[in-house]
């Protein structure tokens, strides 16, 4: 009688920027996903799920913004789903082509959802996004 059974020598042997085991254990396989793949067309890369955290199976678990709420002027609330044990940043632009600017940063999750609050300049437009922090 004999068992048969596999010592992975690396964390990511298909070097996909995912452990293998996170990919065993959310798809079976290492081969099932890859960096680039979206396995539940949420849009976000099952990589970029493996770093924030979220279900990659799931397409309701992703990093996203939430509607905006209407504070009192000038506060501008700004809502975003959040994971336990990451931190975030906040990005503003008043404009695309000027591109966006790190308005906050080492913000750390209050699941299921965050919120800060902003005193933006002035502006007719404001664009706002989300990211995780290193």
């Amino acid at each position: 009688v004999m068992k048969q059974f596999a010592i992975l020598t690396c964390t990511d042997c298909d070097d996909d920027g995912m452990p293998d085991s996170w990919e065993i254990g959310n798809f079976g396989s290492v081969t099932s996903a890859s960096a680039r793949s979206d396995w539940d067309d949420d849009g976000f890369p099952d990589a970029h799920e493996y770093l924030a955290g979220t279900q990659p199976t799931n397409e309701d678990s992703s990093l996203h913004m939430k509607d905006p709420l209407a504070p009192a002027p000038p506060a501008h609330l700004v809502r975003w789903d959040s994971v336990g044990g990451k931190r975030y940043r906040i990005l503003r632009a008043t404009n695309l082509q000027n591109g966006f600017t790190t308005i906050q940063a080492g913000i750390t999750a209050a699941p299921p959802f965050n919120v800060f609050t902003d005193f933006p300049p002035q502006s007719p437009t404001l664009l706002y996004g989300v990211g995780l922090d290193p």
